[in-house]
């Protein structure tokens, strides 16, 4: 099992997202934006977005032992013979990218949603990140891992064309220690926001994702009510009207952890009181006939726990516990998704 570039691209990206149970304390690495400003390097009409902080992730015990334990169920199939702990796995991709990994500091993912209005010039989908890594160290990494690029110029600064037919990602060189690697009309519209030539998120979506409070990791999406399915949704059994949860117009998410506490709290925002409460009542039953559905009992206590309130026209919901439970239901149920 050999860990190359492309892989330190998307350990970065997944350090990001197991910032979910690292500490919000702390300073903001090298950066250039903080959890709230990350939409402001990014193109306008996304649908979606999740930053998060890879400085803090790269060091916090929590996430060194979620990243164990999988690892962990990783090495129990006698044809596993790479990483068996957090550490190991990080030498690995560093050593066979030839970078750092230690150099990133935030990543966000950002995209549209496929079939929408707003992706109608193709796939849109990308990862805007910012390191202490120089254009060659990045693109070495990437082609190390397989991928194949050619050097240009987008807009005044420099891009890296995908260098291979199929090859759908490209690379730009979005400001100093700041990249974009994503899909071309992606990569694109992130050097036009980066040279000033295009708006970054703006509007409803951005007021969204400031309105939650600062968190390793936060993410803001719209609802795609125009791609909700027709009929019912089955669920443990029971079956959802997905009609419902068509005044939901966007869903904000933060992951953290605090002293011994890990939680993650989604806000739906809606058109009205009465709306959320309807939004509220139909997710209660989502989670229940999940709850009831599965067979983990550490995954069904911990739904079972969860809170479920509404606020005016938001719906609230939270789940929190102790580090190393969280850490055994993420573990849980990252088995029960990959057979493990």
């Amino acid at each position: 099992m050999r860990l190359g570039g492309a892989t330190a691209a998307t350990t970065v990206a997944g350090l990001a997202g197991c910032s979910s149970l690292t500490n919000p304390s702390g300073g903001n690495g090298n950066g250039n934006s903080d959890s709230s400003e990350v939409l402001g390097y990014l193109p306008q009409g996304i649908a979606y977005a999740g930053r998060g902080d890879v400085t803090r992730t790269l060091n916090d015990s929590a996430v060194t032992q979620f990243t164990n334990d999988i690892l962990d169920q990783f090495a129990e199939n006698e044809y596993y013979s790479g990483p068996t702990n957090k550490q190991e796995l990080l030498t690995s991709v560093s050593n066979n990218a030839g970078i750092e990994l230690s150099g990133a500091s935030t990543a966000a993912g950002f995209g549209k949603y496929a079939g929408s209005e707003t992706a109608t010039r193709g796939p849109y989908y990308g990862l805007y990140f910012e390191a202490d890594w120089s254009p060659d160290e990045v693109v070495n990494a990437l082609e190390s891992g397989g991928l194949q690029f050619t050097e240009g110029e987008y807009s005044g600064q420099t891009l890296y064309e995908a260098g291979r037919e199929y090859q759908p990602l490209w690379l730009g060189v979005a400001g100093d220690d700041a990249y974009v690697l994503a899909t071309e009309i992606a990569t694109k519209d992130t050097l036009d926001v980066s040279a000033g030539n295009m708006d970054s998120v703006g509007g409803e979506m951005s007021n969204a994702f400031s309105a939650i409070r600062d968190a390793p990791f936060k993410f803001v999406a719209e609802m795609p009510t125009n791609q909700l399915p027709e009929s019912g949704i089955e669920v443990g059994g029971s079956s959802i009207d997905p009609k419902r949860f068509a005044t939901v117009t966007h869903v904000t998410g933060i992951a953290y952890h605090e002293d011994d506490t890990a939680g993650i709290t989604l806000t739906f925002l809606t058109g009205g009181s009465g709306d959320a409460e309807d939004v509220a009542n139909a997710l209660r039953g989502v989670i229940a006939a999940a709850a009831e559905r599965t067979q983990n009992e550490t995954v069904a206590n911990a739904m079972n726990d969860t809170s479920i309130n509404t606020d005016k026209s938001t719906v609230v919901v939270e789940a929190s516990g102790s580090v190393d439970r969280a850490t055994r239901v993420i573990t849980a149920i990252f088995g029960l998704l990959f057979g493990l």
